[in-house]
């Protein structure tokens, strides 16, 4: 059973996508890759969220979700129990897709499957707010620039406003069977498959939407963070995509990266700055100069330049698709016009993305950040 954590990700992919096996009364779509070469099967659930849905919601139930328990298990017990029957799991979130992946021993798929169906119908919202709760008392600067540069929602923060009503409401509304897909890969049949889906996911029941109660939680803006200290005096800026529909907001970070070259580098869920200042720099002057930097690379109107990195980007995402299934739901939209773009590279909306680390500032550059109105600045708590 061990061989499921340490093949994870090597199953092959399929060139095309295959047609849906069956579609469940529920509306939920599952769908079947049969690859018997190994005897390792992979469950992917993917549930599709409404496109406008806010992303301080989306923050919000990612963050519970990832950190809840499931079923009967509390968050520790669930990932013993994972552990004990040798599956390999993850939970992320992808543009407004949420997606849950085990991969288990063929003989095992029963058990994956029941503990996959407990993480998606019966998550334990309650103890992911808590647990949220908890962290937001001590929650260290480093863990918050982190979370810019990962699409993990365990690394998310609670945002601001966040109800546990509103929590609850929002996993009500959104984990539906009719905006799901349940595909397995692997040394599975169609008769397996059929009855895995229907023995694990024939209870889920689609529903109308609950009202969400107010008030709605809010998205911290920029933010700025100080570590005093010897140990050297370094800006680092993490930057954000424009958030919003996966297409679009896949697009942002290809745009970003084109424009910003040079200036950021790409990193897993956005762009990254890093500048070891010398002995005479100024943290202040040198998070000017970038800011200003940043304005104007982003103030040229789009055009065909931007056309064809974007087309770029497409064409290497198309690469990338072929080693891995998840990176099918990266795929930035086929067509793009240049008026559809100013929205991705509005300056103000990407200064509220920031967030600013400056290693080795002193008192004086504290009282000077202040003025800058990216936010406020904290203590970066190591």
């Amino acid at each position: 059973m061990r061989r499921a954590a340490v093949l994870m990700g090597i199953l092959p992919v399929l060139a095309a996508t295959p047609e849906p096996l069956f579609r469940m009364p529920s509306g939920l779509t599952v769908v079947l890759r049969p690859e018997p070469v190994r005897p390792l099967v992979r469950l992917t659930l993917r549930v599709d969220l409404p496109s406008d849905l806010a992303e301080a919601d989306l923050q919000l139930l990612g963050a519970a979700m990832a950190r809840g328990g499931a079923g009967p298990f509390p968050a520790q017990v669930l990932a013993r129990q994972m552990a004990v029957e040798g599956h390999a799991w993850a939970f992320g979130v992808r543009g407004r897709t949420l997606v849950w992946s085990v991969l288990a021993d063929s003989q095992d798929q029963e058990g994956a499957a029941e503990l996959l169906a407990h993480q998606v119908l019966r998550p334990d919202l309650v103890e992911g707010w808590q647990r949220l709760q908890a962290e937001g008392k001590d929650r260290s600067g480093r863990q918050v620039f982190r979370a810019l540069r990962a699409q993990d929602p365990a690394h998310w923060v609670l945002p601001e406003g966040g109800t546990l009503l509103r929590l609850l409401a929002l996993g009500r509304s959104l984990l539906r069977p009719e905006r799901a897909s349940l595909t397995l890969q692997g040394d599975v049949t169609a008769a397996q498959a059929r009855q895995l889906a229907l023995l694990q996911f024939g209870t889920w029941r689609p529903g109308d939407p609950d009202p969400l109660p107010d008030p709605a939680p809010r998205m911290a803006g920029a933010r700025v963070l100080v570590a005093p200290g010897p140990e050297g005096r370094v800006l680092r800026v993490a930057l954000r995509p424009i958030s919003g529909p996966e297409g679009l907001q896949a697009a942002s970070k290809a745009l970003l990266t084109f424009r910003l070259r040079g200036l950021f580098l790409a990193g897993d869920d956005g762009l990254v700055h890093q500048r070891v200042l010398e002995g005479g720099e100024n943290h202040l002057k040198a998070l000017q100069a970038l800011l200003a930097e940043l304005d104007r690379r982003l103030a040229r109107a789009p055009g065909t330049t931007d056309l064809h990195a974007l087309e770029a980007a497409r064409a290497a995402e198309r690469l990338r698709q072929g080693l891995e299934p998840a990176r099918a739901l990266e795929a930035l939209p086929d067509a793009l016009s240049p008026d559809q773009m100013p929205p991705l590279l509005d300056p103000a909306a990407l200064r509220s993305r920031l967030v600013v680390l400056l290693e080795g500032a002193g008192p004086e550059d504290q009282a000077a950040l202040a003025n800058l109105g990216l936010g406020p600045v904290q203590p970066f708590n190591r």
